[in-house]
This record gives structure tokens, sequence and C-alpha cells, in this order.
């Protein structure tokens, strides 16, 4: 954008155009793609909810906005929740829900009703998992102006997903810190508290403009105490397993059995089982590695195009 500085609200101004339209129909066809390369019964599964009628694709009134999976109960169907209108963000959320709802059919063949659901911790991990996958066979037939725009929006994402959360997350701590101490904070307290994390993470090409510091408001999530952790935990475990995967496709059946094995053990004893030991900083440096590596990508392309 050739600027010194961003002002706050312009961190997620979008770069490039992404303007090409996928049907559902293409949209899906290369979802399936993706899934059955991974591992055929990912793609049986996504199969089964296009084919019987367990998505609600378009738009239309009285619907909500947005995407989700519902999988309420371990007796109940799973459905897919979508918006889809044919912008390429949208094979995304595809892949995004399907990942859950992946996540929740494999949970029921092995899992009793007790044992069936995921932890804050862990439940946007099979999501995430398949989105990222889906995003880079995007990529692979993308030209290099599309891929840039793709990768810079990927960069923004994570950045949004994992550095912000543990931003939002250490403002959260520090404000309940406060808040018991003294039994009550001003809003021009809790504001500089916001401003001081924010800028944390930010860093210094980002300018704090006059009413940002006000900005914690509209963040609904911090009304539910600590719960923006889960972005990060959760992303950060999807791509330390993106990266395992890659390394050596056959790991796929490790993500299956993490996927499967629902609330029947502790996150740590799980992925202990899988030979991955979570409480070690090697592990969560491995996802962060994974975005250095594509910062350095994005980088390289974008010299390349004369963009910097």
């Amino acid at each position: 954008m050739k600027l010194k500085k961003l002002e706050y609200h312009e961190r997620n101004v979008p770069y490039g155009k992404i303007d090409k339209k996928h049907s559902y129909e293409e949209s899906v066809h290369l979802v399936y793609k993706v899934f059955q390369n991974l591992d055929h019964v990912f793609g049986k599964i996504f199969k089964n909810f296009v084919e019987s009628g367990k998505i609600d694709v378009f738009p239309k009134k009285g619907k909500r906005s947005g995407a989700f999976c519902s999988d309420n109960l371990i007796f109940q169907p799973t459905y897919l929740m979508l918006n889809h209108t044919d912008k390429l963000n949208d094979i995304l959320t595809i892949a995004h829900e399907a990942g859950h709802g992946i996540n929740s059919e494999l949970m029921k063949q092995k899992q009793n009703a007790l044992n069936f659901g995921t932890v804050l911790s862990t439940a946007e991990v099979a999501s995430t998992f398949m989105e990222d996958f889906v995003l880079q066979e995007i990529m692979k037939t993308a030209d290099e102006e599309l891929k840039l725009s793709l990768m810079v929006e990927k960069l923004n994402n994570d950045i949004a997903t994992i550095f912000r959360q543990i931003a939002c997350y250490n403002f959260e701590k520090e404000l309940h810190y406060h808040f018991r101490e003294r039994g009550y904070l001003p809003k021009k307290e809790i504001g500089k508290i916001f401003q001081k994390n924010m800028s944390a993470y930010m860093g210094d090409h980002v300018e704090q403009s006059p009413g940002s510091e006000n900005w914690w408001i509209y963040w609904n999530h911090i009304r539910n105490f600590f719960y923006v952790y889960s972005y990060a935990s959760g992303l950060l475990i999807s791509k330390a397993m993106q990266k395992k995967v890659k390394e050596n496709p056959r790991f796929i059946g490790k993500v299956k059995e993490f996927l499967s094995a629902g609330l029947s053990d502790s996150p740590k004893n799980i992925f202990l089982a899988l030979g991955i030991d979570i409480t070690k900083k090697e592990f969560w440096n491995s996802g962060t590695e994974e975005i250095s590596s594509l910062l350095k990508e994005t980088e390289n392309l974008a010299i390349k195009l004369k963009k910097i």
C-alpha cells in the first residue's frame, strides 16, 4: 500500500482483487477433491452431507447470516448451515464447516454420548485444518496476482486468529487482575489496558488512532471470559498437524484418531497417544513456523511482482 504507517482501522484493508465467481457445484467439487486426497473417509463423509441434503446452502429471507455446523447430540444428524454467494471465500467456508461436520461424524463412530463433543481449546482444529488444505489447492491454479492477494489475506487471517486473540487474552488477564484488586475500573483505564495490549501485537507500523482505545466494547467474545484463546490454540494445533501431514502423508491416520477422540480424555493425553506433547514450546513453535514460511513466500512473490 506504500504507506509508512497504517491507521488502526486500515490494518484489515484487503489487498488486490478476489472477484472470480465460483458456483456451489464447483465449490463442492473442489472441496471433495481435497478431502478425498487427504483421506477417503473425509471424502465419503462430505459426499454424504452433499447428497443427503444435510447442507443448507443459499441465503433466503429470514435466514441468519454467517455459517455454522449443527451437531448437538450424538443421535441427531449433522447439518452444515451456509450462505453461499459464489465468492471464493465461500469455498473456504464450506471446507471449514465440513471440517466440523467430519469431526462430529468421526466421533459418532468411536464415542458414547458422554464423550461426544470437543473442548474449547481444540474446537477449531478440524475446521481450520480442512480449510487450509483447500486454500492451498486453490492457490495451485491461481495466477500470481491472485495468489499474492490470497496469501496476504491468509496472513491477515492468521494474525487475527492467533496474535490478535492472544493480545486480547492478555488484555483480559490484566483487566480481571485490576478489577479484582480494586472492584471497579473506569472506561479510560480499560481503554489504556486495551490499547497497550493491542499495540503490543501490531508493532510500530500501525497507528493507535484516537478512539481505538474503545474498540473492546464491540468485541463480544470478551463477555465470555477467556474464550478467545481457543482460536489461537486451535489454529496453532491445526498448523502443527498440517506440517506433519506434509512431511509424512501417513500422519493423516493420527489426525483421524484425534478427530475421533472427542471428550474421551484430556487434549494433553489424546495428543500424547499420537506422539505429540502439547506442553512443549517446540510444538507451538512449529505452528508459528508455518506462518513464518507463508510470510517469506508472500514477500518473495511481492518482490517478484515489483509490489515492494
